[in-house]
């Protein structure tokens, strides 16, 4: 029996206020308002489901060692390579199974993901394997 993963495909409910670039929507302002509480000593942190990448261009500018991770890169128009050359890592991987070492990050950030997960028990799992003790 052979087993094709499927496609994944952008959500055709992502409203386009959500996505504005740079310029952050309402929703984008109150998650920078929260993360002005986060430690100031964090030096690497993993945004699960990055969306535009507002958070880790913003951490990577102040210094911290930023990696994002997406599902189907592809079908968001995300070139890894440019990312890189700016300091932030991008991994294309589902949240219930990341290929990161245990004990690396800092900070996990996971804005608006979680209510799109198939197993939200085991994504949490791998936010608790990934993340600094």
């Amino acid at each position: 029996m052979v087993i094709l993963k499927e496609k994944y495909l952008r959500p055709k409910e992502i409203e386009n206020d959500m996505e504005h670039g740079d310029q952050l929507d309402d929703r984008m302002q109150e998650i920078f308002t929260l993360l002005k509480y986060a430690p100031k000593d964090i030096t690497e942190l993993l945004d699960v489901g990055m969306g535009q990448g507002q958070i880790v261009k913003y951490f990577a500018s102040q210094g911290v060692r930023c990696t994002g991770t997406r599902l189907e890169m592809e079908s968001y128009g995300i070139n890894a390579e440019e990312w890189k050359r700016n300091g932030i890592d991008i991994v294309e991987c589902p949240a219930e199974k990341m290929p990161f070492e245990s004990d690396r990050f800092d900070c996990i950030v996971a804005s608006h993901v979680i209510e799109h997960l198939s197993n939200t028990g085991l994504a949490l799992q791998e936010f608790r394997r990934c993340l600094k003790r």
